[in-house]
């Protein structure tokens, strides 16, 4: 088993050579199992033990990340209230810190014990490489826990709601990691539905914008 969890990591180690992933608060894994796309969030990989941190109210979602003036604060277009362990709608005076892994799946349908095992494996062996000394990176240490979350109502769009899960943690993270974490109104239904055109016009936009660069900057001396 050692070997093994050796030899994958061998495989891969490279891709953080210059990045020590155990400074970072969260790392995202995009997972196809099956034909389907589920996201994993390894959050706070290099804490060790839980920890309990005074909070100091809700932030909301469009403020800048050192910003603490709620009195700017806009209403929010969409009618679902923030989930209460998010930055956004957390009211609690402390909150709960915890290395853990966090499922996200639209469809709740898939077995993800497989993948969060050799993710485990992988902080094991890279935990050993950056700091020299050996940690136990075990479902008890390091646990997994499905997030309760807006699900898919069909069998195609796994993808877009991947997406905008990673969207919508960036925009209003979760901040308090009792689990299991409660997302069903992280954001509105609708959202899903204008992402594949929202994709299509970046698309687009890249596209011309590679197509026909900024204006060349004409480098001839002017008549006199």
């Amino acid at each position: 088993m050692r070997r093994t969890r050796e030899v994958r990591h061998q495989r891969v180690k490279t891709w953080t050579r210059h990045v020590d992933i155990f400074t970072k608060d969260f790392l995202f894994v995009p997972v196809n199992q099956e034909a389907h796309w589920y996201l994993l969030v390894i959050c706070f990989p290099g804490l060790e033990g839980v920890q309990h941190q005074d909070w100091g109210g809700p932030v909301a979602e469009h403020q800048g990340k050192g910003s603490t003036d709620k009195s700017k604060a806009k209403p929010s277009a969409s009618t679902l209230r923030p989930p209460e362990c998010s930055q956004a709608g957390c009211e609690r005076g402390r909150v709960l810190k915890r290395s853990c892994i966090l499922v996200m799946d639209s469809l709740r349908l898939s077995a993800h014990e497989n993948a969060c095992r050799l993710l485990r494996e992988y902080l094991q062996v890279e935990w050993q490489v950056r700091r020299g000394r050996a940690r136990l990176f075990t479902p008890d240490t390091v646990c997994s826990a499905v997030c309760r979350l807006p699900l898919q109502d069909n069998s195609s769009d796994c993808g877009l709601y991947l997406l905008q899960y990673a969207e919508s943690f960036l925009q209003n993270p979760v901040v308090h990691f009792d689990l299991p974490v409660r997302l069903e109104g992280w954001f509105p239904r609708q959202q899903i539905r204008s992402k594949r055109d929202q994709i299509r016009s970046l698309v687009l936009d890249l596209r011309e914008e590679q197509s026909h660069p900024g204006p060349r900057i004409d480098q001839t001396r002017p008549d006199q």
